[in-house]
């Protein structure tokens, strides 16, 4: 990743009402382990090259004119990584994630009230796909996506996040959401 300012990387989904798509909910806690997966991924918090280095997210931080070539020479020596399945019903790994997904829960509870269901729902995502494997997880992804779309609340804050746009850019776009009372 390149080590620019502007540059963040994370799942911010959740902020808009909205669960990560394309397996995120899934592959994120794979890559970076549990612990950090319970709480990232339903905070939206997103983070800065260095930071996302340190969690294990992106592989190495370079200047912005050699991304290219460091890609050339990442690619060339290291072959893609076969993770080995670290979550199964017997590991102590599995009873760890869940309890860190219980964790979660409850963090995200105090900072929200509950009045977003999107963290929760993601939460349960996590939970499935800790419990059930990679397949369920995503099955679970799909479902939650889809419903997502249906709630009131979720509804309003993607409503509010074109808002600002409009705000920012100064004209209103087709694609804006109407307000649903």
């Amino acid at each position: 990743m390149a080590d620019n300012g502007a540059i963040s990387i994370g799942l911010p989904e959740t902020k808009i009402g909205l669960i990560p798509a394309w397996g995120g909910t899934n592959r994120l806690p794979r890559l970076i382990g549990a612990d950090a997966g319970a709480a990232d991924p339903a905070g939206g918090k997103t983070l800065p090259p260095r930071k996302a280095a340190e969690a294990g997210i992106v592989d190495e931080v370079v200047r912005p004119d050699a991304l290219l070539a460091a890609a050339k020479r990442w690619a060339t020596k290291h072959p893609p990584r076969h993770r080995r399945r670290w979550w199964t019903a017997r590991s102590r790994r599995h009873r760890s994630s869940a309890a860190c997904a219980g964790i979660g829960r409850n963090q995200t509870l105090d900072t929200t009230y509950g009045h977003y269901p999107a963290p929760l729902r993601l939460l349960d995502v996590l939970q499935t796909s800790y419990r059930d494997g990679m397949k369920a997880g995503l099955e679970a992804e799909r479902r939650a996506i889809l419903e997502m779309t249906d709630v009131d609340a979720s509804r309003n804050l993607l409503r509010l996040f074109f808002l600002r746009k409009v705000r920012r850019n100064g004209r209103r776009s087709r694609f804006t959401p109407r307000l649903r009372k």
